[in-house]
């Protein structure tokens, strides 16, 4: 075809013909096309998006090789096999083939029976390899599971630190990097690091609409606890279950137990042999046992479609590794959920413990299971990806445990409230200011700039004051003004807007705490932060 015929019906032809799909995801034709005008890319992509197929279809429509570098011999035998299962050519070089086998796949490379070549960092920059590469077409060189090139991310490879030498040997190709969990921090060293040249990048963050996420308090019989969670989720849907345990000690007995309340189990963790694992994972894949406990060992590139539970036995040690590790559940878009057992004491102990360096990350974690806000929300937060998301906003209905709360309690999200020692400050009225804007404008009200002090009266201080101020803002819209703002609401009509149970337990819980006390009028009254602001200011100027 044309080089420079790179249409978007062009690409959905070669999407149809090689992957039988017909769309591509959000994201995914943007990237692409940018790869092949031979821009430098960096994305950003949930675990199960699709990642993947933006340089494999880009490097089926490109002219020479697509050179592959992926951290796991697993993972490129995985990827190699699943493309030359739909007649698309890819091979690998590591270090389990021996000379003769190596010699021919070069031989076959440089007559061009092959489209994509898989390598681990380490292979990629060794001498044969690099000398090879210049006797060959190369299109691009795709770097998978990119956050193996910075300190900060999780699954650190020093080696990956050493890819952009191949660069400035070879000189010419186009090089696009992938991940699917990275903090702005992470994605802007991933970027550095690799030195892409004036890169296109997509942050697509890392919520996946199918999955539903659970914290549940850990018991002190957590293994019948475990039992019972499994049995459960066994029989309300048919998949595999990933079970992640911190300890191989804990796997081993827990394994012993599981089994003997006959749940069929396999382990997998480090200190295991090859031939084990490959058993293990063996019977993983085929769906020959029910329930895997693994290590973080069970890491990237696990691409199972039917994992419709991951459960958490142990708190990962940062939020990055739960993003990777829930994000083997529901790759086939199927709804699928992810428990964490989470018990204070432990977490507390292991905080504790813990360096330094790790102490941040770790609290990150204790901070997702202790919050109070959407679980989606919080994730996304952390990624920088989308500070509006909400479980609620989701046509499928899969809502976090948080959410389903709130729903319940008809009431909206909120974030962790901690009070502080700041001198209490009586705010000015911004009643009228506030209706104005929801009646001058039918869109969702912009962030406001207001300190939190200052909003809450009381000095209080919230976790993401942004996302939380958003929050509240489309909840009176939703809850309180929605079709019902008249043409002459001013500061004395408000309250003709909330209903008269609401007004009457408001005014009964201003009365009893004090106007100061907003903490327990919203505890005490079921209402979001902001309706009872409001009225907290409406019986001051009233008064």
């Amino acid at each position: 075809m044309n080089e420079n015929n790179y249409s978007q019906s062009n690409i959905n032809i070669y999407l149809k013909r090689f992957f039988g799909f017909t769309n591509l995801r959000i994201g995914q034709l943007e990237v692409i096309q940018q790869i092949l005008n031979g821009k430098d890319v960096f994305a950003c992509m949930a675990t199960g998006f699709g990642k993947s197929l933006c340089y494999q279809l880009a490097g089926i429509m490109l002219k020479g090789i697509a050179i592959v570098v992926c951290p796991m011999i697993s993972l490129q035998q995985d990827q190699v096999n699943s493309l030359n299962k739909i007649n698309i050519k890819a091979t690998y070089i590591n270090s389990e083939l021996d000379f003769s086998t190596i010699c021919n796949i070069k031989a076959d490379i440089q007559n061009n029976k092959y489209k994509f070549l898989y390598l681990s960092p380490e292979k990629l920059l060794s001498d044969s390899i690099k000398e090879f590469l210049l006797t060959i077409d190369i299109s691009i060189i795709a770097v998978d599971e990119a956050h193996c090139i910075s300190q900060w991310g999780h699954d650190f490879r020093p080696s990956y630190r050493d890819i952009p030498k191949i660069r400035t040997f070879l000189s010419k190709p186009t090089m696009v990097a992938f991940t699917a969990t990275a903090t702005q921090d992470v994605c802007n060293d991933i970027i550095s690091c690799l030195s892409l040249r004036d890169p296109f990048i997509y942050i697509g963050g890392s919520n996946r609409p199918n999955l539903e996420y659970k914290v549940v308090s850990k018991h002190t019989n957590s293994e019948l606890q475990l039992v019972s969670i499994l049995k459960q989720q066994l029989c309300q849907s048919p998949g595999t279950i990933i079970v992640y345990v911190c300890k191989k000690a804990t796997i081993c007995h827990l394994q012993q137990f599981l089994q003997s309340h006959n749940v069929k189990t396999v382990c997998y963790h480090g200190s295991m042999t090859k031939n084990d694992k490959d058993e293990s994972f063996h019977q993983f894949m085929s769906s020959s046992a029910d329930v895997i406990l693994a290590t973080i060992a069970f890491g990237m590139g696990i691409d199972k479609s039917n994992v419709r539970f991951v459960i958490h036995y142990d708190m990962p040690n940062s939020i990055d590794n739960y993003l990777q590790e829930t994000g083997r559940a529901g790759r086939d878009g199927m709804k699928s959920t992810c428990i964490l057992l989470f018990s204070k004491q432990e977490s507390n102990k292991k905080h504790y413990f813990l360096k330094n360096e790790q102490k941040a990350k770790y609290k990150q974690m204790i901070n997702y299971c202790n919050s109070k806000l959407c679980r989606r929300a919080f994730l996304e937060e952390y990624t920088q990806a989308n500070k509006n998301y909400l479980c609620n906003a989701n046509i499928d209905n899969v809502n976090c445990d948080v959410c389903m709360e709130c729903d319940a309690k008809n009431v909206q999200p909120y974030s962790v409230i901690t009070k502080t020692n700041s001198p209490q400050k009586k705010p000015t009225s911004n009643v009228s200011v506030i209706c104005t804007k929801i009646h001058n404008k039918k869109s969702p009200i912009s962030k406001t700039k207001k300190d939190p002090i200052q909003l809450f009266q009381n000095g209080v201080s919230i976790i993401d004051c942004a996302l939380y101020t958003k929050l509240t803002e489309q909840s009176i819209i939703q809850k309180i003004l929605n079709s019902i703002i008249q043409k002459d609401t001013t500061d004395a009509h408000l309250e003709k807007h909330v209903s008269l149970d609401s007004q009457l337990l408001l005014k009964t819980n201003i009365n009893k705490y004090g106007e100061n006390n907003l903490l327990k009028i919203v505890q005490e009254s079921h209402v979001d932060w902001n309706i009872a602001k409001l009225f907290v200011e409406l019986n001051a100027i009233q008064t």
